[in-house]
């Protein structure tokens, strides 16, 4: 029996350009499964970056009291706004959270609930009034 080179198995083409295509498609798989990984993660990243610059934050809480009881100043702080009934009769928060090797703090209201120091909780902190939302409670 005569021996058969590659290329008449393979039906005419070569063993390297069929290696060579099947690595080209295998790579552009590769590529694809990469890039359907990564994009759902960038949109998130995405979301998250605009919600940052919008004022959404997650900080804990590292005093709560009446106006004159917070001793900390702020990045931002709600009691400049405030009226002075709310100033008499409002809670405020002192919130911090650490960004850039910074601890970054803001004073901001809140209302009827109940949140104690350390209490983790996330909040815009652009906007006075912005209902804080608990995210893990202080130990």
């Amino acid at each position: 029996m005569p021996k058969r080179s590659c290329e008449t198995r393979l039906g005419g083409a070569s063993l390297v350009a069929t290696v060579r295509a099947l690595a080209e498609r295998r790579g552009l798989w590769i590529l694809g499964v990469c890039l359907a990984v990564a994009l759902p993660g960038c949109g998130a990243f995405i979301e998250e970056s605009q919600a940052f610059k919008e004022g959404w934050r997650t900080a804990e809480i590292v005093e709560i009291g009446s106006a004159n009881e917070i001793k900390l100043a702020g990045t931002t702080d709600c009691r400049k706004s405030a009226s002075a009934a709310e100033l008499a009769t409002q809670r405020f928060v002192a919130l911090r959270y650490r960004l850039g090797g910074r601890n970054h703090t803001h004073i901001v209201p809140i209302g009827g609930e109940n949140f104690k120091p350390g209490d983790r909780v996330y909040t815009n902190v652009l906007v006075c009034g912005t209902p804080l939302e608990l995210r893990s409670q202080a130990p």
